[in-house]
């Protein structure tokens, strides 16, 4: 009976991990290298701005584009769930990012598509975001 017991309880465990790495992103899964337009860095981007930055750009493909969520970044990120869309239009308005938003097919929204400019022209200047 107690082996029993010890081969269910090792179950759920297994259950529950394999859960929770499905849930969890890959982290940088292109290799743990983040293409990052130059002049952000030395613009006038603030922490959580630049840390949004490089989480997008750490999960963009060869051409720049990027499928990550909003739960995701914040999570990566440390910046608050409700501050991400507020940092992610900010950088947009500074020409460093584009957002694709997407519908699925049922009128939902569904995770965005971002490009990350690495040849942005004012290198985050312009604005300053959090």
């Amino acid at each position: 009976m107690p082996d029993k017991i010890i081969n269910l309880a090792k179950a759920r465990a297994e259950k529950r991990a394999k859960a929770t790495k499905e849930r969890r992103p890959e982290p940088f899964p292109y290799g743990g290298e983040a293409r990052v337009p130059a002049l952000a860095c030395f613009g006038r981007l603030g922490g959580p701005a630049l840390r949004v930055l490089i989480c997008i750009a750490a999960f963009a493909d060869e051409g720049n584009r990027s499928c990550v969520s909003l739960r995701s970044i914040g999570r990566l990120t440390s910046v608050g769930g409700g501050n991400v869309p507020k940092i992610i239009t900010e950088l947009e308005d500074c020409g460093l990012i584009s957002r694709e938003r997407r519908r699925r097919p049922n009128g939902s929204l569904a995770v965005n598509i971002y490009t990350v400019h690495i040849d942005a022209p004012d290198g985050g200047r312009g604005s300053s975001p959090a």
